[in-house]
């Protein structure tokens, strides 16, 4: 059985190739990656029960956006 992880990224890797969005979405989790290695804060933040998901998404939508966002359709990929 695969684990969580590896069913959401087999999930996202056919739906970024599918779109043809490969390398800007590569970009994007290299730089939330690197965000994510470089800021205890932002670690300790996600990894908190005490933060609402809601407010953990908004942090993850700004991210996004500074990281240039890849707008994937998902629907489409059905």
């Amino acid at each position: 059985m695969k684990s969580a992880s590896l069913q959401y990224a087999n999930a996202l890797a056919d739906i970024v190739l599918k779109q043809g969005a490969a390398e800007p979405a590569a970009k994007q989790l290299e730089g939330f990656g690197a965000a994510y290695e470089e800021s205890a804060e932002l670690r300790t933040f996600l990894a908190s029960p005490a933060v609402s998901v809601e407010a953990k998404h908004e942090v993850l939508e700004k991210i996004a956006k500074r990281l240039g966002q890849v707008r994937l359709s998902v629907i489409s990929c059905s």
